[in-house]
């Protein structure tokens, strides 16, 4: 029994102290642990968001290449409205000008289909009269 005294004794002597250190390097080893799993987790986020920014990064040059392409074909399609307006205007003033000509053309077809009615009219008196003259 004398030994298990003696280990009542250890403790009630002084010699927890080493007891208490040997648990202080453990809690000590312990928080260490943690901080190297957090300070590991930390980093390996930030890899994880390296990449993700690099990702979003290049998807943003790619977005303002294609936006930058977007306008010129804007730009392109703008001038071809402009041109074919300017097409649409020119043919609106041909097509008032042939309107107008056909307008001055009927005029004169009119005059003329006058004008060969009359002759008709005098040719066929001319005729009338000419066979008048033949048979007497």
């Amino acid at each position: 029994m004398k030994k298990g005294n003696e280990k009542k004794n250890l403790f009630k002597k002084g010699k927890t102290k080493i007891d208490k250190e040997k648990i202080f390097v453990a809690v000590l080893f312990s928080v260490i642990f943690l901080l190297a799993i957090y300070i590991g987790y930390d980093i390996f986020q930030s890899f994880h968001v390296k990449e993700e920014t690099g990702y979003l990064n290049s998807a943003v040059v790619s977005l303002s290449k294609e936006k930058s392409q977007l306008l010129l074909e804007i730009d392109n399609l703008n001038a071809t409205v402009n041109t074919l307006t300017q097409q649409k205007t020119q043919l609106n003033t041909e097509n008032n000008e042939l309107i107008a000509d056909k307008g001055s053309l009927t005029l004169e077809l009119e005059e003329l289909q006058d004008d060969y009615d009359a002759l008709s009219d005098e040719l066929a008196t001319a005729e009338d009269a000419l066979d008048d003259c033949e048979n007497p």
